[in-house]
């Protein structure tokens, strides 16, 4: 067996189990598992509204993953207060870690270029500060972080940083951000590579 042909066996093993992981196992939420997660969730919500909206989105789980596009206004702050960036960025620093552990990820985040240039059965006050789109493997991963228990504690951070957001759930059936893409051509490359020097 030739060096060659072991590293092009070690790139397809590598790829196939970062394939594995980063797909998920992509079965819906079963009946059990939305009763178990209400449950929890009911000792963490009190708003009706939202629990009913979260309990819809499980029920409608596709096991596939999604994205979240948040629209954020930060809270004005006064010069001497600590500034609303550097309060969510607490509350962020350990969302991202556990997102990372569960194949999430930011796609895009930045700050608002100006205000909405189309709006459409909104009263005009729809600004925003900033915007992001994270990834989430599923709605499963979602939840399971959202009843850690650390979430609990970080979560005040952001409802001291916002003063108002909005989260919407899109199920993309096409992104260039797709992770498995980026590294699958990387992997081809790598392998074209290897071949060339043999």
């Amino acid at each position: 067996m030739t060096l060659s042909t072991v590293l092009i066996g070690i790139i397809v093993i590598l790829y196939v189990l970062f394939w594995g992981w980063y797909t998920g196992r992509q079965k819906p939420l079963s009946q059990q598992e939305i009763e178990h997660y209400l449950q929890k969730l009911t000792k963490m919500e009190s708003d009706e509204i939202v629990l009913n909206r979260i309990q819809e989105f499980m029920r409608s789980d596709t096991g596939k993953s999604f994205v979240m596009v948040n629209l954020l206004y930060l809270q004005d702050t006064k010069p001497n207060e600590e500034p609303a960036s550097e309060i969510l960025q607490k509350y962020s620093n350990v969302f991202l870690k556990k997102l990372l552990r569960r194949a999430g990820h930011p796609i895009g985040i930045g700050d608002v270029a100006g205000e909405a240039v189309e709006l459409w059965g909104l009263k005009d006050d729809a600004k925003w500060t900033n915007v992001g789109l994270v990834r989430y493997r599923s709605r499963r991963d979602m939840i399971e972080m959202v009843i850690d228990p650390i979430f609990a504690e970080i979560h005040p951070f952001k409802q001291q940083a916002l003063q108002k957001t909005i989260a919407v759930p899109v199920s993309p059936w096409f992104s260039l951000s797709d992770l498995r893409l980026l590294l699958g051509l990387i992997a081809i490359i790598a392998v074209l590579i290897i071949l060339l020097i043999a």
